[in-house]
């Protein structure tokens, strides 16, 4: 789930809240009581716009090959790396697309 910044508008206090997509926008409850908006200023200086910006490694089944083809795949994707299932670990968007282009595959 992603994490979502919000803004105390009484004391000025930031926190972090991990929550559904469909809860991100309502308002929250802060330590003083006061109301906390979502700020997504604060989720822009930190990285994590809805969670899709931050680089958390994923094991990707789409790009997954045979375990004993790795040493063979590291030639085709070099600096990937892989699960002993064979899975690519994926850190961000821009690796996914770099490593589809590299297997010749297109995003739909």
């Amino acid at each position: 789930m992603p994490t979502y910044c919000y803004l105390c508008s009484d004391c000025g206090e930031n926190f972090e809240i991990v929550a559904p997509m469909s809860e991100s926008s309502k308002p929250r409850k802060c330590v003083c009581g006061g109301e906390a908006a979502r700020s997504l200023q604060l989720e822009h200086a930190q990285g994590n716009v809805d969670g899709l910006m931050k680089d958390n490694l994923r094991w990707s089944w789409a790009l997954a090959i045979n375990p004993n083809q790795i040493k063979e795949a590291m030639k085709i994707h070099p600096g990937a790396i892989f699960n002993e299932k064979g899975q690519m670990g994926i850190r961000n968007r821009k690796e996914k697309l770099q490593r589809m282009k590299e297997a010749k595959m297109e995003e739909y």
